[in-house]
């Protein structure tokens, strides 16, 4: 094999591996993920709503059109499972592992293309939402696509590129309002380096530029078809604007953010990968200006409308990074570009002193880099350990996770029954009841932490306390392989659980388990402070199904195995 084969056949290969690990990233412990927060939200509308309804409305509480209408399509065919709900994201954060790297070897080197590989493999933000139920992961595969469409079209003048743009991106769109930063950047890119080429005739651009009637066009015809599928929001204003001028950026979350995109907690790395993600922009610019200005000119529009808009939430970390997860491959692309010159600058080094340097030197420096920096990630923690809870606040919030530490202080505040639950056998699975959509009401994930069982979840009343309401899950094709009813047929003595653990006071629990804990101090002071509404919203209703189950469980299993303040615990055999 001569030299330059040996160099493809290598670079397929380490994309291959890496796009094997990102894949087991994504799909480790998948099935028996309980939904939490806003992934009921789709869930919500598509077990509430018929197909009309559901393609006719924007909903004030983050419901996607089109992942509902999938929902909806499964409720109607074999029924709707947790599977169901993360299946779309699974597969555009798998597609993306092996496309993405393929795609940008048109403009960039191999090596920076394997790399770039590696990185989106490993980012604990594109872990995270490939697994969540929400669109955000799709959107940054359409927006990705939509935008190497643009770029492919002004190099090779195919219109057949263009169409892709706009179709990729309307779609985009369609999914996230706040994906258009990034659909609209190249048109306004493009008409800018048109007139500056117009103004100076000299200045040479690799490529032609089309003719700025054909950018017009363009603009147009992807102008209308948005408006064609945004009609649903002419009649839901009032749901859409009212998350305008609700938040404010402010230097936490801007430093929180960075940490998330850079996926670590580390304020070094993050401002070495800062350093890197500005000489990569700079390098692209010398690869082609055209491609550098695309890759700048997209931070700068969202950095626009977030100042401009002030969306709800952005002051919080992990909400800022919803609205621009789009832009983060480009993210990591330059960073991927820095870390190739850096490391052939390594390997010239290493030749120059007469060192002995192997064909594969450079890869290999390059996954030293990345496993040092997973020797910081959050992925151990987050995925290392029986955890039915990976897309909890707590876990993607903040990578210091400084809320899920366990603390000799938080262990003896845990009910005594989970220390003799630790010392079981692993095989063993409990039922952790009552439960709500407002995922910070419970503490179930901390406790597994402690615990290591696997866990699943009970409900009494065929409905989900919820928030901003209840969730109605009166649907005989809704499925659920992790929520056990135990009214009923549902709840089986002797089968596939050990234990049933009914929380009389969920938010009473929670004030006492986190107290004096200072990753929790915003949270319980922002509960004391509203502690009427949310005693009537969640307290109230979480204590009358704790009552209610309780109920049930003594009428099947006879009197509680464990009982103290807030817990008791049903032995099924």
């Amino acid at each position: 094999m001569n030299a330059k084969n040996h160099k493809i056949v290598s670079g397929f290969i380490l994309i291959g591996l890496s796009s094997i690990a990102g894949m087991m990233l994504r799909l480790y412990q998948i099935s028996g993920q309980i939904l939490v927060g806003d992934e009921w939200q789709g869930v919500k509308i598509a077990l509430n709503h018929s197909f009309a309804y559901i393609i006719s409305h924007f909903h004030e509480y983050d419901n996607c059109i089109l992942l509902s209408l999938f929902y909806r399509l499964l409720l109607n065919m074999s029924g709707l499972n947790e599977v169901g709900v993360h299946l779309l994201q699974i597969i555009a954060g798998i597609s993306m592992l092996v496309i993405f790297p393929f795609l940008i070897q048109k403009v960039v080197n191999r090596w920076t293309a394997v790399i770039f590989s590696m990185l989106l493999a490993t980012s604990p933000l594109l872990v995270y939402y490939s697994r969540y139920g929400r669109p955000y992961i799709i959107v940054v595969f359409l927006t990705f696509i939509a935008i190497l469409s643009f770029y492919a079209w002004f190099k090779k003048g195919n219109n057949l590129y263009a169409a892709a743009y706009i179709g990729f991106g309307v779609l985009a769109t369609y999914l996230n309002l706040f994906a258009i930063a990034s659909i609209i950047a190249p048109i306004t890119c493009f008409i800018c380096l048109a007139c500056l080429q117009r103004i100076k005739p000299d200045w040479v651009i690799s490529g032609r530029l089309p003719d700025i009637k054909q950018i017009f066009l363009i603009a147009a015809i992807l102008t209308a078809t948005l408006f064609l599928l945004l009609l649903p929001a002419l009649g839901s204003m009032s749901e859409i604007t009212q998350k305008i001028g609700d938040s404010n950026l402010n230097v936490g979350s801007v430093k929180g953010f960075l940490n998330l995109l850079n996926g670590t907690k580390n304020s070094i790395l993050t401002i070495i990968f800062s350093l890197l993600f500005i000489h990569g922009i700079w390098r692209l610019y010398q690869i082609d200006v055209v491609f550098g200005s695309l890759v700048t000119t997209i931070p700068i529009f969202y950095a626009i409308i977030m100042l401009v808009v002030q969306p709800f939430g952005i002051s919080e970390p992990l909400v800022l990074a919803r609205y621009v997860i789009s832009y983060l491959p480009f993210y990591l692309l330059t960073i991927a570009v820095s870390l190739a010159e850096l490391g052939q600058w390594i390997e010239n080094l290493m030749h120059k002193s007469g060192m002995y340097t192997y064909k594969m030197a450079h890869p290999f420096i390059f996954l030293f880099f990345l496993a040092c920096i997973c020797i910081v990630s959050p992925i151990p923690r987050i995925y290392g350990n029986v955890n039915n809870f990976t897309n909890h606040f707590d876990f993607q919030g903040d990578y210091h996770l400084g809320s899920i530490n366990l603390t000799p202080e938080l262990v003896l505040r845990m009910p005594g029954f989970y220390t003799s639950l630790k010392d079981e056998a692993n095989d063993v699975v409990i039922i952790e009841t009552p439960y709500s959509n407002y995922e910070l009401a419970q503490c179930y994930h901390l406790y597994q932490r402690y615990h290591q069982k696997k866990v699943m979840i009970g409900y009494s009343k065929p409905s989900i306390v919820g928030w901003p309401d209840n969730i109605n899950i009166a649907n005989n094709k809704f499925i659920p392989t992790n929520l056990i009813r135990l009214s009923g047929s549902g709840l089986i003595a002797g089968k596939r659980y050990a234990y049933v653990i009914v929380h009389k006071d969920l938010i009473g629990e929670l004030l006492y388990i986190r107290n004096g804990y200072s990753a929790y101090e915003k949270l319980l002071s922002h509960l004391k402070q509203y502690e009427s509404y949310y005693e009537k919203r969640f307290g109230q209703p979480l204590k009358n199904r704790a009552n209610r189950i309780k109920e049930i469980c003594e009428a099947k299993f006879g009197k509680p195995f464990f009982e103290d303040h807030y817990i008791a615990v049903f032995k099924t055999s």
